[in-house]
């Protein structure tokens, strides 16, 4: 718990009016949330562990299923902040290593037959057309815009605040 609250601590500045963190310490943070949340967590509590160092209350085995619901969102929020500490997220410049090759577009795709309206040999069966057409159907799937860490790092010291709220003496 105590190194739970160090990344907080660590991630505070973005909460803060024009604070900036750094973003590898957003990656490390990130990180270590996921990996002491979830399951990692809800090990730290057998039933009935209410001896030092714990400072858990009774309530935390009444309501297991809740206290459990609030390590798991941990966990989710803690890998939504890795992936929203992503370079491009964060409007930093990508490394040379990090430079990853993108396919063509579909223009630079175009063979001569596309060009000249001319079938190519793979389009020449009917179930060829019809894969095509499917595969460039709109999906409808829109994904959803990612967060900003500054939101995400609210929600996790929100999630870790009404965790203590309820099971914490």
């Amino acid at each position: 718990m105590m190194m739970l609250a160090e990344q907080v601590k660590a991630l505070t500045p973005l909460l803060e009016g024009g604070g900036q963190v750094e973003q590898a310490t957003i990656v490390e943070a990130a990180g270590m949330i996921s990996m002491h949340a979830g399951s990692a967590m809800t090990g730290l509590f057998p039933e009935g562990s209410l001896d030092a160092p714990s400072v858990a209350r009774p309530e935390i085995w009444q309501r297991w299923e809740k206290f459990s619901d609030y390590s798991s969102r941990l966990a989710e929020l803690g890998d939504e902040l890795a992936m929203a500490a992503e370079p491009a997220r964060l409007g930093l410049e990508p490394t040379a290593a990090e430079v990853v090759e993108q396919p063509p577009t579909e223009w630079e795709a175009m063979s001569f037959e596309g060009l000249m309206g001319l079938p190519s040999e793979e389009q020449a069966s009917s179930d060829a057309i019809d894969s095509l057409i499917a595969s460039s159907a709109p999906s409808g799937d829109i994904a959803a815009q990612p967060r900003e860490p500054k939101q995400i790092v609210a929600e996790i010291t929100a999630t870790c605040s009404s965790c203590h709220a309820a099971f914490r003496r």
